[in-house]
């Protein structure tokens, strides 16, 4: 199994000080103990992924959070931001 909170730390080390860089808040809320079945590499790689595009597409004075916690039927792994989000005609 993976350990969640540790593949979050990776990315938050990685990312954090560029989403600060460019004038954003960058927050986690993590549960402790998470664990997930699968590719440690690649599950970091996907949340480095969406995390890397809030940071692109987020003006400056936004926020990018990461957060995981348990829900009734696994984990929730979000990632969110304040950017513009997609143009409807780009969906």
């Amino acid at each position: 199994p993976v350990d969640l909170t540790e593949v979050v730390a990776d990315v938050e080390e990685l990312y954090k000080p560029l989403a600060e860089e460019k004038g954003l808040a960058f927050t986690t809320r993590i549960e402790p103990g998470l664990q997930l079945p699968g590719n440690r590499q690649l599950l970091a790689q996907a949340v480095a992924n969406l995390i890397d595009n809030a940071i692109k597409f987020t003006p400056a004075g936004g926020v990018v959070g990461l957060s995981a916690i348990t829900v009734s039927d696994g984990i929730a792994l979000e990632v969110r931001d304040s950017g513009p989000g997609i143009a409807v005609a780009d969906r």
